[in-house]
């Protein structure tokens, strides 16, 4: 465990304290020290009153110091009436522990911060974080405690009297938990606890949406049902008025159909109906020779200019070929030629002009040709490398110009054959035409206006089931919709699904942090030691005769000599001795979960509470066996327990004028 030994404290304006302010040297004090007050703003001038001279507030330096809060943290005392009332001037207050040094400033605003094994004070040891909030988590690491831990760890007084004994189930649960540092845990429990629920709200919303979603997809398949239902029926319909025109129809034309002028007659309509259907063969033949010819047209156009350049580019390709073909034949004579001129010998006799031959004469000549032989070699290297080029372009090209012809030749004989179709159906145009329609009675006629009238509702009738139904625009709406609730409803799905997928991980956080998890662990885990010390410190307050036993849901078992007895039975001061041990034994406790050991305890009127004299021997017992191990400082107004401090150091706190003072 790791101690904090405090070595300093002080504070100006401060409470109570003026501008003079307090310091406390605690390693110019012993183990155990009584605190005595002295205030002259109260009692009489023969006897100054004990009461509200500040004895308390020493305590509060030490807590305000490290966290910036009061022990007691009253709700009406504010920050700002931390300062004393009587300065217009901010406070200051400081603590001293270990190797490190914390100053706390009011007015302005600050928090500092050092650490040096030599308690040098400077530049150098300051380990001040960049914001206020950041020194202050640097401080609470190093102490490792919290507020309320430390407080409960160096201060016992009279204000939490019976507090946790005589508290309920979940209330000594809080409390036990608040001391362990287990409240981080139960807001985690809290915070779980609200994601379940609304995690819960979510699903129950969303599912609501997905039901909602499912009625509405089944009211689509109805819809769609009902109207493809519609549009079948009223193509069945179309399609028996069809057939019952063609019926009709047919019965006339059989009627028509049974005298010769009839036949006559209905052969002329056959013939007139063929001449409709011929000529619509004529002008759509004619529609499509007349687009191939404008095809075949652009295709030439095309063709004659792939042609010029395929030509184009033979032409140059010859040029370059006979360009080569010359510069070969350079090359080679001027390759004779520095054979020749290289093979002489100075002094040789020249067979034309019968003189001594020498390099003088013949160098610059020999230098000549094999410039040209070199340079004749380069151009002959760029004309082949761009006659591949063009070599490549032609066939391309040439590729193109084969594949136009071919598809000119393929148009062209389609064209012939329609001509030749149109020449055949232009023929048997003239045919039908030279058909004339013979003379008949009123009756013929009525029956031919008749089935040329049947037979164009029936035409117009075969469109109409060709074409859309009325009920189209209403089926593709209906089945939109329903395709789209399809859509929503897999979506809603997978998201229900996701959230679902949460609540096994908030659950096992919920069930983690809650009190059948983490926090029942660490308190079971603290039940031995804790009655270890509460029997220990029993021994010194009431010498074993009481015995107190917590179980693990933080019910206790009292014995008095042996014998079960009931708590709430025993006195006040039996009481108030139980409550003592039980708050130190909770003190130890923490002290060993947060592995911080104050150097510091403060008893502030402990033996408030209706303690007589042999209880009050044991809360010095107490007191005594503390100061073995950590410095205590006392504030009691018990005559008993001050006869038997008598011998111990003091300080003594002096108030005057609303200020107070450190006197001795």
């Amino acid at each position: 465990m790791r101690d904090l030994k405090f070595h300093y404290a002080s504070a100006k304006n401060f409470i109570c304290f003026g501008p003079e302010g307090i310091e406390l040297f605690f390693d110019n004090y012993g183990s155990l020290v009584l605190v005595r007050g002295e205030n002259l703003d109260d009692g009489t001038n023969k006897e100054p009153a004990s009461n509200g001279a500040g004895k308390s507030t020493l305590q509060d330096i030490i807590s305000y110091a490290l966290y910036g809060r009061t022990v007691k943290s009253p709700k009406q005392l504010s920050e700002g009436e931390v300062i004393n009332s009587l300065t217009e001037k901010g406070l200051v207050v400081e603590v001293q522990f270990d190797d490190h040094r914390v100053v706390r400033y009011r007015k302005p605003n600050k928090l500092k911060v050092w650490k040096s094994k030599d308690h040098i004070w400077d530049k150098e040891t300051e380990v001040t974080m960049g914001t206020m909030r950041e020194t202050q988590k640097y401080i609470e690491k190093i102490i490792g405690l919290t507020h309320r831990a430390f407080c409960n760890i160096i201060v016992f007084d009279d204000s939490n009297s019976h507090s946790f004994l005589e508290s309920d189930g979940p209330t000594k649960r809080k409390i036990t938990e608040n001391l362990l540092g287990l409240d981080t845990y139960r807001e985690h429990h809290e915070s779980a606890k609200e994601l379940r629920k609304s995690i819960k709200k979510s699903i129950e919303g969303k599912s609501i949406e997905y039901e909602r979603l499912k009625v509405e997809i089944k009211n689509c398949d109805e819809r769609v049902s009902m109207v493809t239902k519609k549009e079948s029926d009223w193509r069945k319909g179309v399609e028996n008025k069809i057939t019952e025109l063609k019926s009709e129809i047919l019965s006339k034309q059989q009627e028509l159909s049974s005298t010769d002028e009839g036949k006559a007659l209905a052969k002329y309509q056959e013939a007139q109906e063929q001449l409709l259907e011929k000529q619509g063969k004529v002008d759509e033949f004619d529609h499509k020779r007349d687009r191939l010819n404008g095809i075949v047209a652009d295709a030439n156009e095309k063709l004659e200019k792939a042609r010029e350049q395929k030509q184009s580019i033979n032409l140059t390709l010859q040029e370059k070929n006979l360009k080569i073909k010359s510069l070969k034949e350079k090359l080679e004579t001027n390759k004779e030629l520095v054979v020749s001129l290289e093979s002489l010998e100075d002094g040789q006799v020249c067979p034309t002009c019968h003189g001594k031959i020498t390099k003088e004469n013949y160098g610059s000549v020999l230098t000549h040709a094999q410039n040209i032989v070199n340079t004749c070699a380069s151009e002959i290297q760029k004309l082949a490398t761009a006659s591949e080029k063009d070599t490549e372009s032609f066939k391309a090209k040439s590729a193109i110009v084969s594949k136009l012809e071919d598809h000119i030749k393929e148009a062209n004989k389609t064209v012939t054959n329609i001509e030749d179709k149109l020449s055949t159906l232009r023929q048997e145009v003239v045919n039908l035409g030279n058909i004339k329609k013979p003379e008949g009675n009123s009756a013929q006629q009525i029956l031919e206006t008749e089935i040329v009238d049947l037979k164009k509702l029936c035409k117009s009738k075969e469109e109409e089931f060709k074409g859309d139904s009325p009920y189209k625009e209403i089926l593709e709406s209906t089945i939109k919709e329903q395709a789209d609730r399809k859509n929503e409803i897999e979506q809603k799905k997978e998201e229900i699904k996701k959230v679902e997928s949460l609540v096994p991980y908030v659950d096992f956080w919920f069930d983690a942090f809650s009190d059948k998890g983490i926090r029942k662990f660490v308190v079971e885990g603290a039940i031995p030691a804790l009655n270890s010390r509460v029997s220990y410190w029993l021994q010194h307050l009431i010498d074993n005769k009481i015995e107190v036993i917590f179980d693990n849901q933080l019910d206790i078992e009292v014995k008095r000599n042996g014998a079960k007895a009931n708590y709430y039975s025993m006195s006040n001061g039996e009481k108030r001795r139980i409550n003592l041990a039980v708050s130190q034994a909770f003190s130890y406790v923490m002290m060993l979960h947060s592995g911080s050991c104050p150097s510091l305890v403060f008893l502030d009127e402990i033996t408030g509470g209706g303690i007589d004299r042999v209880g009050v021997t044991g809360v010095y017992n107490m007191v005594f066996e503390l100061a073995k191990e950590r410095q205590v400082f006392v504030t009691t107004h018990n005559e008993n327990l001050l006869d038997m401090l008598q011998g111990c150091e003091s300080l003594t706190l002096r108030k005057k004028d609303d200020v107070t003072k450190l006197v001795s």
